[in-house]
Order: structure tokens, then sequence, then C-alpha cells
């Protein structure tokens, strides 16, 4: 189903209309629901009296079955018959007990015929239930207020659960003026004695009681057909008569969708593609071949289309598979959402695709905490959030992207056909799509996969903490130092496929994938050019704690807005072309080393520029502010302002290895300096990561950025190049070094096992001995001396107190 985005998140406030007296999933253990009949009479539409006869046929599915408890909410029974004899029964206006004559066999066949009546419920501000007016009377399958959400039980006995699944007929009986439209194949239609007249349906594949549907009202078809995988597949477009033309100009991309779908999941499994226009006002519900969808969205153009290939795709996702429990809604509702984003490649392109992936990420991780109070687990997922647009839909796509990053196309597209093969009409959980997944690719990373993104609510974050680029013969030996932090992660994950990017001084690239695990990981390359830069994640592939945009920029005065990565340049000159390229971290920045009393650096996020830029390459930033709780665009600095606008200040370093500095060149506008939303604009933009922060006298910080990771082992600069270090223990005073005049070294750190700089010490132009003072440290440190292209020799050093 989709819900309309100006629908309420009603399900946060779930409260329980109705509750079953018996646990659902046992009963579909002892009693198989074969098929359903249902005669229902809904002529009476002026009274808005619906009279029904359902016959429900079962099997035993173990021995000594002498009772049969079916779900029908609201509504009254007026008999229970057995081959035409009256049973005893008990209804309680939620669950009919039904007494059996004797008891069944494992295996035997069996069937009752309830008869009942009365006006089926709709409550208020849900998204199902039964709808009637006086156009109109249709179901939508699934409530958000109902625990459990299944609503079929409103318009007819069942086994109202995710598990339990049966063929359908129907037999629907409307006045003169209208039709029925229910699953499956129309069989017939036949006018009756008193002018009425009675539609005749039949559903011959088996499908859950949420998914059964019936449409009234006085329709017209548009009819069409697809060439589809398993034969002609007839289309029927049913809406009023005067919505039928913007209903065909509004899903002119539907033979797209189907093109699409089937060549990425494998074949349309059912006998008809079905769309009916109902007055609904939250979204749409996806009833299989009979999906009701909101009028109020088809308005001739394509602006809604991600709602009808939203709805189509359940057809493999949902529909075809179902989820066997609804802590397991993302498999339904997540893969959904992500077909959105399919779509949309396959009928506008990649770019397409990465724009709407780009955005829906940007989404989750800003909001989908602050709607949902937490940052779940896509599963389980607690029942009041079964349906969250947030943290089931979009963070269920969102994750999907990403395991299609793990897997790579053609491993994710052809085990994700083989799956739904695999358990078509059946139900499955994250389980079943885990271990089929890991049988299937053969790829080892699966478990953790799912470990990580699917079993854990936060996000991983990964950044570069030290680079080295050493000449090789004719090539250049790249050495790059991964970090890994969690946002509100459990753990940190483990086998990542993280793509790295080097680019040539053109900004030509060559990708390579490292696998990181945990908090540090180095990796190495050999290339044939220096890098002029060197990216993580360049294409997105990942669905991390960052959301970051990167354009290319030349010419004067020119204004590029990088929305999610929450950045606007100003580029002033760039007489060459040049590749900027800003990350907004959701994280928070490494503390300061160098603490400035009173200041904090940001709780929350950072931000780190960097790219290719020309010579000549100027420009400012404007980055803003939010520390209300608005929920467009707030939530950003809530936690971290906490003191007037006239306290803040933008932090700045070139790199991770360097110390945080107040940045003196920046422009604040505030407007009111209590209301924490403003801006400011970074009037010389240079590559490197910025911060806020803000001063605080009386405030303590409850958390700090963990330590760095250990320096990269990097090989001497060139036959010759050495360093003396002495003397070694170190026991008292200060540590003396020595080099020679080929060096052309300007800079000396010290650094300890845990990767965190005691001394950074700069050397003056020709110095070839001097002094590092060591008073205050004990332990092993890594001695390291830096020539102005970066490149490095190290040394180990004991220092004893």
């Amino acid at each position: 189903m989709y819900k309309r985005a100006l629908f309420p998140l009603i399900c946060a406030m779930l409260i329980a209309v109705s509750a079953s007296a018996v646990n659902t999933d046992t009963r579909s253990d002892s009693i198989d629901i074969t098929h359903i009949d249902l005669r229902i009479d809904v002529s009476h539409f002026t009274q808005r009296v619906l009279y029904g006869q359902a016959t429900i046929s079962y099997q035993a599915r173990v021995n000594g079955v002498s009772y049969i408890r079916l779900d029908l909410l609201g509504l009254t029974v007026d008999s229970v018959k057995r081959a035409g004899s009256s049973l005893t029964f008990a209804h309680n206006d939620t669950v009919i007990s039904i007494v059996l004559p004797g008891a069944l066999a494992q295996g035997q066949r069996d069937s009752v015929a309830i008869f009942y009546h009365g006006t089926p419920i709709q409550p208020p501000g849900d998204f199902g239930g039964f709808y009637w007016d006086n156009t109109y009377a249709f179901n939508i399958g699934v409530s958000f207020l109902a625990e459990p959400h299944n609503f079929g039980k409103v318009w007819f006995p069942c086994f109202d659960n995710f598990v339990e699944r049966s063929t359908y007929h129907f037999a629907i009986t409307t006045d003169s003026t209208r039709s029925a439209y229910c699953n499956g194949i129309a069989d017939s239609n036949v006018v009756n004695i008193d002018h009425t007249h009675t539609w005749y349906w039949s559903m011959h594949d088996d499908i859950p009681s949420y998914l059964a549907s019936m449409s009234v009202a006085d329709y017209a078809v548009v009819h069409d057909s697809y060439a589809a995988m398993n034969g002609n597949l007839p289309i029927w477009l049913v809406a009023r008569p005067g919505d039928t033309t913007a209903l065909k100009n509004s899903f002119l991309n539907l033979k797209n969708a189907l093109s699409v779908f089937e060549s990425r999941f494998g074949p349309y499994e059912w006998n008809r593609v079905g769309y009916c226009l109902v007055p609904f006002t939250a979204g749409a519900m996806e009833h299989a071949t009979n999906i009701s969808y909101m009028r109020a969205i088809v308005t001739g153009n394509l602006q809604y289309e991600n709602y009808m290939a939203h709805e189509l795709s359940h057809h493999w996702f949902g529909d075809l598979a179902t989820c066997d429990n609804e802590e397991d809604m993302w498999l339904n509702e997540g893969w959904a959402r992500y077909c959105e984003s399919i779509f949309y490649e396959g009928v506008y392109g990649r770019e397409r695709y990465k724009q709407d992936i780009r955005t829906n990420h940007d989404d989750v991780i800003h909001l989908a905490h602050v709607e949902d109070s937490a940052y779940w687990a896509p599963s389980p997922m607690p029942g009041k959030l079964t349906y969250s647009n947030y943290s089931v839909y979009e963070k269920g796509a969102d994750r999907t992207h990403t395991l299609r990053s793990y897997m790579g196309d053609s491993l994710f597209f052809g085990c994700v056909k083989s799956y739904l093969q695999q358990y078509k009409h059946t139900g499955v959980n994250s389980y079943t799509m885990r271990d089929y997944l890991r049988t299937c690719s053969g790829l080892s990373n699966i478990d953790d996969f799912f470990a990580d993104w699917i079993f854990d609510g936060g996000f991983p974050d990964f950044s570069i903490e030290e680079q080295r680029i050493t000449p090789n013969g004719g090539g250049y030996d790249v050495g790059i130092t991964i970090r890994q932090r969690g946002d509100h992660t459990s753990h940190l994950f483990n086998n990542v496929p993280l793509e790295v990017a080097y680019f040539d001084s053109a900004g030509h690239k060559v990708v390579y994938t490292a696998t990181v695990s945990g908090a540090c990981t180095q990796y190495f390359a050999t290339l044939p050019f220096s890098p002029a830069y060197i990216a993580l994640d360049f294409d997105e592939k990942l669905s991390d704690a960052v959301t970051d945009q990167w354009v290319k920029m030349a010419g004067l005065s020119h204004q590029y807005s990088l929305t999610v990565a929450r950045m606007t340049i100003d580029l002033q000159q760039s007489t060459d072309s040049s590749l900027v390229r800003v990350e907004h971290h959701w994280v928070a920045p490494d503390a300061s080393r160098n603490s400035i009393a009173g200041l904090h650096l940001s709780d929350y996020r950072y931000w780190n520029v960097d790219g290719i830029f020309s010579d000549d390459f100027s420009a400012s930033a404007t980055i803003a502010y939010n520390g209300s709780t608005t929920t467009t665009a707030g939530y950003l600095d809530n936690t971290f302002i906490t003191n007037r606008e006239d306290s803040l200040v933008v932090m700045y370093r070139p790199d991770a290895q360097s110390l945080w500095q107040i940045e003196p060149d920046v422009t604040f506008t505030t407007g009111s300096l209590t209301d924490k939303v403003g801006s400011v604009r970074i009037n010389n933009l240079q590559k490197g990561q910025y911060a806020l922060a803000v001063y605080d006298a009386g405030r303590v910080d409850s958390t700090v950025a963990g330590a760095g990771c250990y320096p990269l082992a990097v090989a001497e600069l060139a036959p010759g190049k050495d360093f003396k270090a002495y003397p070694n223990p170190v026991h008292t005073g200060a540590l003396i070094i020595e080099t020679n005049s080929s060096g052309n070294y300007v800079e000396c750190t010290m650094t300890n096992m845990m990767g965190q700089k005691v001394v950074d010490q700069k050397i003056a132009a020709g110095t070839e001995k001097f002094e590092v003072n060591t008073i205050g440290l004990a332990g092993t440190y890594i001695v390291s001396l830096i020539d102005k292209s970066g490149n490095r020799i190290s040394k180990t050093i004991q220092k004893i107190n």
C-alpha cells in the first residue's frame, strides 16, 4: 500500500480496535482455509446494510479438530450451517466460535456457511475498513489503528492474518446502476428478477484475507493488455466515466512499469492488472489484481505515477511473497518503496534513480528517528510502527539499495528473481530472505549485511583518517586509513564493501572496493598516477551516515545549492573546471585535542569539503543552522545550541590529522538571537572539515568522539632517506631528532598506540637536528617526519618515566 504523504502517521497512536481471542498463527497451524466463497448483497445503498453468506472450505492439519474460530468484526451473525444443518456458535462481535459436529482427522476436509448482515465498520481516522457513501462501497484491507492490522474481517469471516492464504469466489449483488469489481477474473454478470445485478468473480491464486477486495460504484472500464512474460495480460483501469481520461493519462507508463519489474524481478504471476479508483484520501491499497487507488492523485499527468508503480510492485513483494508477520513489513513495503526507484531507473535512467535514492536517504537519516522516536531496525518492527512511512517504507528502501550494492546487479536481481519464484504464494520473513540470498549468491557477507543493516537501526559513518602517497617506480603506492564510527548503531559494521575512488588531476577516476570492518581499516592500492583526490562511496552505493553531493564548477559568479549536503556554494571564480564534493556527516566531529575553554563542538554533524580545485578557485559557502523542532527543517542542532546564537562559531581543520581552529572569516545572519535558526557564510571556502561550535561555559558534554586510528605503515620515501631518534628509550627530557638535508621535512608528529597525536611540531627549512619535548609522556609512540608533499617516514620509540 502507499500512504499519502499528507496523511498523519496514525500508526504511532495505535489503539486496539479489535483483539482476537486466539492466536491466529496457532489457528493456521491446525486448520488450513483453502477456499472462501462470498455471496454479498450491497444493493441496499441508502441503508448501507450488507447481507452476506460466506462458505469457508478448510482442511484439518492435525488430528482432533472439533471447532473453528473465525474473525468477524462488527457484523451480526444470523446463523451457521454445515451441509444444511445449523451449528452451535457464539459471536462476541470479534470472533465466531463454531462447534463442529465431530472431530476432524488430519487431512480431512470440511466447510461451514456463515450467514451475517450489518453495516461494516470504518473506524474514524483509520486507514482501513469498509467505506460506504452515496456513490461508492469498497474495502481497504489494512488498519493502522487495529492490532493486528489485518482488516479482511470487517466484511467477511476469515483467519485474518498474514500466513493464511485462500482462493476466492465472489458473487456481489448491486443495484442496477452500479457494478462490482473484485480480485481475479470476471466470470459473468447476471440481471436478477428484481433488476439487481450479481457480479461473479474468481480468484484462482491464493491470497491472504487482507488482500481480498470489493469495489462498487457506477464504474466504467478502460480495457488494455500487455505482452507479458507469461502471455497476454489483461489490464483493467476502472473509474467513474468522468475520470477515465485522466486515469489513462496518469497511467501512461503502466506498461513500462510492467516491463521494468518483469525484467528485474521475473514474470508477473497474476491473471490481470487491475486498478479501481475510489474516493480514498490516504493513499492506495495493493488488493491483488484489484488495487484500490486514490482518485485525488489521478490528475491527468504523471505527478503521482510513483504510487502506480508502488502498488503494481506489490504483486511481487507483498502479494506474491508475503511477510509472515507484521514485524517484517519492510519485506512488503520497504521493497515496494524501493521499486519506485527501480521504476524511475528503468523509465528515466540512472540519474533519476540516484536522485530518488538520495532524497529518500536524506529523509530517513534526518527524520525517521524523530517521527518514530528511535532508530528502529527494519526487523523486528514494533506493531505500532508496522506501517511507518519512515522506519518501514523509506528505511526499508534505503537498506535495500545498500543490499544491491553488496551483491552487485547481476547477483542481486538474479537471486531476487529466484527467491520470488521459490517463495511465491507463501509467507516469508527476514531470515528466509537472508538464508536464501546467502545460498544463492555464495557471498560470505550476506549475514553481515542483515546483522548490520536489517537487524540494527543505526548507520555507519566512513571517513578517511589519513592518506599517504609514495612514488614507486613509474607508479604510486597509495595508502589510506578508513575510520568507521556509528550513528546510533549497536555495533560497528563488518565486511562492508566500500568503494574507494581515486581521481587524477583531470578528473578521471579509478574505483576499487575496500572491505571495511571495525573502527579502522587500512587499504592500499598501486596506481599509475598520483591521485589528486580520494573519495569514499563517491557513487552513493551505501546508505551510510553521510548525505553528499558533488558538482563541477567553472566560470564566474554562479550559485550551487547542494541540498542534501546542506551547503550552498557561491562560486566567485574557477577558470578551469573544479570538482567540488561536500559530505554532510551525521555524526559528531572529532573532539578537539586543543580544547578551548567553554567551547563545544556540535554533537550531531559536520561537513567535509574536498575535490579537485582549479588553481584560481575562489568561492564562499553558506550553511544553515536550525535548533528548532519543526519537522521539515529542524532537528539538526536542537541538542547542540544551548546558548544565544551570538555564541556560535565555525571550526575548521584542513584534514583529520590537524587541529580544530576557529575560522575567523565568516559572517553570521541570525535575526533573533534566541530562536536557534539562522545561517553562516564561510567567506573563503577551502578543502577540509567544517563544524559548528558554541560557547557555553556552564555546559558539560556527555559524549565525545572516539580515538583515531593507528598511523599508516608506509614504506620509506626513497633509498637512503632515514633519520635518527635518540635516546631510545627516552627516560627524561627531550627526544633528539637528526635528519639530513635531502629530506626537506616540514613537520614532526608523535602518535600513541590509540592513533592520537601527542606532538605536532613544525620543522624550519634546512633544519637537520632538533629536540622534541617528551615530558609527561609514557609508553610506545610512533615518531614521523613529513615532507611538504605529505609523505612520511616513521620510527617507533619508547618513553619511560
